[in-house]
């Protein structure tokens, strides 16, 4: 925890498998099930569910007794003669799942910025309680601007997604743009006084989609809702404020806004705007909600596919995150927390159920009883239904301080 992620680099060839230290060190086997709060993101609202469900079926306590056992109504772990559970019950693959059932708690989406501001602020009045927060956004680094993260928080990205410009389908819009394109459509105006964009005195705003390979046509610019850790990596993606050229009518809160919610396009069609509108989407969310108004446009030639998402060759290309209290003075999550989506054990750099692999070593996942898979190549199903990437075997620690490259399918930071 003692300094931040500067750059994504591999650790190089060195990583140890560390076979012998294969029984989870500091697993949560208080034999009752924990609930495990999430806030924060909507991108991620929907593939956090499923994967908390799946952790919620994973392996663990026996909790049912067998006749003439009194069954016990708490469900806590229990000998299937209803005597006492001990810790010498738990087998090395409960350990390494989800030893006393805990389960995950998704509370409705409020953007990442938002959700982390909840972790950052647990035990203020009128916060409500969370564990971690779901974010879409990456961290946000001293000094600034924007206002830098807490730097007690500890970042946890398990998969990877493509974000990327949307258009209503049938409207002969153009299906690539440039990088530099998008960033010009959504930045490379000039302001007035009224908060109007204009044309800057170079006159190279490209605010026409003919200025881009289209038709006759002005464009018309959504952004997201402020707090949105989608809105906040597309406005890192483009290099500015992707507001900025939305007249100042349109953003004012009014039933006609251009700033809308994220990952919902209904305004544009509301507006009445479908033939001239940019936007932009979560590849994720766009495969869950089965969208067909509007297509995912390419970038430099390079379609947002899920498969060009999981090797990073999509331009707009983002790391997906869990966000948790470490290094508070107090109130840092849970053994149980951990256990699911972070840093199970910093001393050997063992993982939680979420960033374990399907490879040999301290991270690989046990295997589910019911399908005869591992675990991680469960995760990577369901993450995969859900349009993101499995993020592929690599290390674990990116900033240095828990000192052990173990591989794991998870980048952790702070």
């Amino acid at each position: 925890m003692k300094r931040h992620l500067k750059a994504i680099a591999a650790l190089g060839g060195a990583a140890t498998l560390l076979g012998a230290l294969a029984l989870p060190a500091s697993a949560d086997t208080n034999n009752v099930p924990d609930p495990i709060y999430l806030g924060g993101s909507d991108t991620t609202y929907g593939v956090m569910s499923a994967l908390g469900a799946l952790y919620g079926s994973a392996l663990g306590c026996n909790q049912i007794v067998v006749s003439p056992a009194v069954q016990p109504l708490d469900d806590s772990c229990v000998r299937t003669d209803g005597t006492t559970w001990l810790a010498g019950d738990y087998t090395t693959a409960m350990k390494k799942s989800n030893a006393s059932h805990d389960y995950v708690v998704s509370r409705g989406p409020i953007g990442s910025s938002n959700g982390i501001k909840q972790v950052d602020k647990q035990g203020t009045v009128g916060v409500s309680y969370v564990d971690a927060a779901r974010s879409s956004r990456a961290r946000r680094l001293p000094p600034g601007p924007p206002t830098a993260d807490n730097v007690a928080e500890r970042w946890v990205a398990y998969a990877s997604e493509a974000l990327t410009w949307v258009a209503a389908k049938t409207q002969s819009l153009p299906t690539n743009l440039t990088q530099a394109q998008i960033s010009n459509i959504f930045t490379g105006c000039a302001v007035d006084g009224f908060g109007n964009p204009i044309q800057p005195p170079a006159n190279d705003w490209i605010n026409d989609w003919s200025l881009a390979g289209g038709p006759v046509r002005p464009i018309t610019l959504y952004t997201a809702q402020a707090g949105s850790g989608t809105r906040s990596q597309w406005d890192t993606f483009v290099g500015g404020d992707s507001s900025k050229c939305i007249p100042a009518a349109f953003k004012d809160g009014g039933a006609d806004d251009h700033v809308v919610f994220e990952n919902d396009p209904a305004p544009i069609f509301a507006n009445g705007d479908q033939s001239t509108a940019i936007f932009y989407y979560s590849g994720g969310r766009y495969v869950e909600n089965k969208e067909t108004r509007v297509y995912q446009g390419s970038i430099n030639g390079i379609a947002p596919t899920l498969a060009n998402a999981a090797n990073f060759s999509f331009p707009f290309t983002r790391y997906v995150w869990n966000v948790y209290r470490q290094g508070y003075v107090s109130g840092n999550a849970a053994q149980y927390v951990r256990d699911f989506l972070g840093v199970k054990d910093a001393t050997t750099g063992e993982m939680g159920f979420l960033c374990q692999s399907t490879a040999g070593g301290l991270n690989q996942s046990a295997i589910d009883p019911a399908t005869g898979k591992r675990y991680a190549a469960l995760t990577k199903t369901t993450m995969s239904a859900h349009g993101f990437a499995q993020l592929t075997n690599s290390f674990t620690d990116v900033d240095g301080d828990l000192g052990i490259p173990n591989k794991s399918t998870c980048r952790v930071e702070n």
